[in-house]
């Protein structure tokens, strides 16, 4: 079975992903712009959008800065991704919970700086001759784990 067509769409489904949580974004605080849950639903979906873009960027270069760079940019929106999402379902949902809603900040901000260090990741690997992706290293597991926890 030819898989080509499904390393393809694999490349370019960032993309997508790219537009359609822009797109919903952008809907949704055009609707009611003076809304705090649309702003920070908003917000939410733009830092989604962060993130399929640089992994959209990382699936079609062949170019290791490139796909490094687009790396950090990716994880750049990507550590404060599980906060928004707690402060959106905390939000919507009208759960005081500012604790835990502060401490996903912090942890952002926190995986931010860790991103920019050797501790974050070892670089990127080509794998599959396709596609870039992460080479990890302590940090992003540590993010990783966060994100679950605070997620759930």
């Amino acid at each position: 079975m030819n898989t080509t067509w499904f390393i393809e769409f694999s490349r370019y489904s960032p993309l997508l992903a790219a537009i359609f949580n822009f797109s919903i974004g952008y809907w949704v605080y055009r609707a009611a712009p003076n809304s705090r849950k649309n702003r920070i639903f908003t917000i939410f979906s733009f830092i989604l959008t962060n993130w399929a873009l640089y992994c959209f960027f990382q699936s079609i270069t062949k170019e290791y800065l490139i796909a490094l760079t687009s790396d950090f940019m990716l994880y750049s929106g990507a550590v404060f991704a599980p906060a928004l999402f707690w402060h959106s379902i905390n939000t919507f949902t009208e759960i005081n919970r500012k604790k835990w809603i502060l401490i996903s900040y912090l942890s952002g901000f926190l995986f931010l700086v860790l991103n920019f260090s050797p501790y974050f990741r070892f670089g990127v690997n080509f794998f599959f001759d396709t596609r870039f992706v992460t080479n990890p290293n302590w940090g992003w597991y540590a993010y990783l784990i966060t994100y679950v926890v605070i997620v759930m």
